[in-house]
């Protein structure tokens, strides 16, 4: 819990070198006359392992062969007596400290190795069919006697059995143990302990999912076993322990390899995909080689097995790898099935799903009008109390409504209102239970105010996204957080340093496959050179991004790609009609998707541009009627820009 939560990392203990063995013999024994061969010889035989090490001192101390007299610590014996008596290694160690019990204890033992390094007392009784006091008893005794148990807490299972939970001091002699158990006997073993553990558990057999399947897959269940490490990895994803989520996954993909097809073999594999490819888009981007791979697995067992509203939640996982590899085809076509299973179910958490992924999609193909509706059908259906829903999913989607919908507010025309959406979406992000809200919200805030203009806030909200996204290692809010905070840094005369930001995100992004928002990505590089001058860059910029934008149906920005490159042959001396065409691109782009934001800013360059050539009666009809359309935002960066020309135009 404490990792999932990016509060505490586990720290791999190594073993112990010569010299720190040196170290411990003399902070241990102060002032000691041992010959030099004796640390080497404790070195040796343990295998610098502390734990041996300190053991093994400890029986020589016993024994009388490490002693304090008149002179201080010194041997009884020569280093060459001792030798032949210690065990040759570390594993014959453990081997000899196991050979001292009594069979029942090793028997009790070797039965507690089977559940693992932690191990319960009423289980132990259960497979040793012994009283739990009895056993309680005996395990106190393996504690203080031989000191090869730890009493870990006691607490109450869910069927109510008073337990005490105790573990090896060493992962080494359950190994031990467990290994000594012959292959028969350690499956029966194992299938009894987990038979047990689900009769404790009863419908809390979720909460010990891993363990339960550790125990099948050694019990040569191979079923159980997957069904169990379905679980685990949910349990996982749900608190964005994706690494986590990600071995489960691997471990019951090959486990699932041994049971015959089926019914039930496919919608076990359809859920371990679905999860796979969203901890891996979590890590390594949404769109990345692997996590195409686990969608379309999960994609064909879907068309297999046929749409069911309980199937929902992996259909969503679907729509969020397609849309971000720019297959928009696809995605609207999963966003209108989510829809319709939605609708014919009344389920409020399906219904905000499929609007939010149908007006995402729509907005990237450059239908404004359509996204904000769904976006605002979404926003109806949706309420705080629907968060837990989507703990498994990477953005929240009330959130991903509130934050995307500010976005088409104002290419819509109305940046007020975009701003105040981006007041709530910040307001909901605190709200919610949802740990990659914050970042997501603080993202969309970062693009309104470039729109804007406002360095400064594009800059602050860009460093906290990035802060946060490395924070739980989100791949995809990461490069997109970059081409923020490097159009920022640029715009602070950084140029060069803003430059090679952007393009390592993109660079980042395109190895991850993932080419949604890419034309907007590379307009915000084109504005970045021609603030510097660097015209022959914008015209690459942008002929990368309208090919982009031709290849995914990614239209959405196609009107600031044939802005900037009108404004790049402008400066370069291009000829007049060309210049004039790609302003007027722009602005038919632009109206056809009612983008009005879009179409002021194309407007104002080709009235410059007809201004410059001396025409500004053409200039003049060319921006009033867009700047005339406005009722708000008359403060922003574009609106100003647009009535400073007019009023210079008379």
């Amino acid at each position: 819990d404490l990792q999932s939560r990016g509060l505490g990392r586990e720290l791999t203990l190594g073993f112990l070198d010569l010299a720190a063995v040196n170290q411990y013999l003399q902070l241990e024994f102060p002032g000691h006359h041992f010959p030099a061969t004796f640390a080497t010889l404790i070195h040796q035989r343990t295998e610098g392992s502390p734990l041996f090490m300190t053991d093994l001192l400890h029986y020589l101390r016993t024994r009388g062969v490490i002693a304090n007299g008149s002179d201080g610590w010194t041997l009884a014996q020569s280093v060459p007596v001792i030798e032949h008596e210690l065990p040759e290694s570390t594993r014959s160690m453990i081997q000899r400290k196991i050979e001292q019990l009594d069979d029942a204890d090793r028997r009790l033992l070797s039965a507690a190795s089977v559940q693992g390094y932690e191990f319960d007392s009423v289980l132990i009784a259960g497979l040793m069919t012994m009283d739990p006091a009895d056993v309680e008893e005996r395990l106190e005794r393996l504690e203080h006697v031989h000191g090869l148990v730890r009493r870990a807490r006691e607490h109450g299972l869910p069927d109510g059995a008073l337990n005490v939970r105790y573990r090896f001091v060493h992962v080494l002699y359950q190994n031990a143990l467990y290994a000594a158990l012959t292959p028969t006997r350690r499956v029966s073993l194992s299938a009894r302990a987990a038979q047990l553990l689900l009769e404790h558990h009863g419908g809390r057999s979720a909460e010990i999912a891993t363990e339960l399947a550790a125990l099948f897959e050694a019990a040569r269940d191979p079923r159980q076993a997957v069904e169990h490490l379905t679980i685990a990895a949910h349990n996982s994803a749900r608190l964005f322990a994706n690494q986590e989520a990600i071995a489960l996954v691997r471990r019951a993909l090959l486990l699932l390899a041994d049971l015959p097809d089926s019914t039930e073999r496919a919608e076990l594999e359809l859920q371990l995909q679905s999860i796979y490819a969203n901890a891996l888009g979590a890590i390594h981007g949404l769109a990345s080689a692997d996590v195409r791979v686990a969608a379309e697995r999960a994609f064909t067992l879907w068309n297999e097995l046929g749409a069911r509203p309980e199937r929902f939640p992996m259909r969503a996982g679907m729509w969020t790898y397609y849309i971000v590899a720019g297959k928009l085809d696809v995605a609207l076509s999963i966003g209108e099935e989510m829809l319709q299973m939605a609708t014919e179910t009344g389920e409020r958490f399906m219904l905000v799903a499929a609007h939010n992924s149908l007006a995402l999609t729509l907005h990237h193909l450059g239908d404004h009008p359509a996204a904000l509706v769904h976006f605002e059908r979404g926003l109806e259906s949706y309420s705080v109390d629907l968060s837990p829903y989507f703990f498994s999913v990477l953005i929240e989607p009330g959130v991903s409504l509130m934050s995307e919908s500010a976005r088409v507010m104002w290419v819509l025309g109305y940046p007020d209102r975009s701003r105040q959406r981006v007041t709530q979406a910040l307001a909901l992000a605190q709200e919610v239970p949802h740990p990659e809200a914050r970042g997501f919200a603080r993202l969309f805030g970062g693009f309104v105010h470039q729109f804007l203009g406002d360095v400064d806030a594009t800059l602050r909200y860009s460093e906290t996204v990035l802060e946060l996204a490395r924070e739980r290692d989100i791949a995809t809010t990461l490069a997109w957080g970059m081409v923020l905070h490097g159009w920022a840094v640029a715009m602070q005369g950084r140029v060069d340093e803003g430059v090679a930001e952007i393009n390592a995100s993109l660079a980042g992004q395109l190895a991850a496959g993932s080419l949604v928002a890419r034309p907007q990505f590379l307009a915000l590089l084109a504005d970045v050179y021609s603030r510097a001058g660097r015209y022959d860059d914008v015209l690459m910029a942008v002929s990368e991004g309208l090919t982009c934008s031709a290849s995914t149906a990614d239209h959405y920005w196609d009107s600031e790609l044939e802005r900037f490159r009108g404004e790049a042959m402008f400066h370069l001396g291009g000829d007049d009609a060309g210049i004039a065409a790609c302003f007027e691109r722009a602005m038919l782009d632009a109206r056809s998707r009612s983008a009005k934001s879009l179409e002021l800013r194309a407007a104002t360059s080709a009235a410059r541009f007809h201004q410059a050539r001396g025409n500004p009666a053409l200039a003049r009809e060319t921006l009033s009627g867009v700047y005339g359309w406005f009722t708000e935002g008359f403060d922003t960066t574009d609106l100003l820009a647009a009535r400073t020309l007019l009023e210079s135009l008379g």
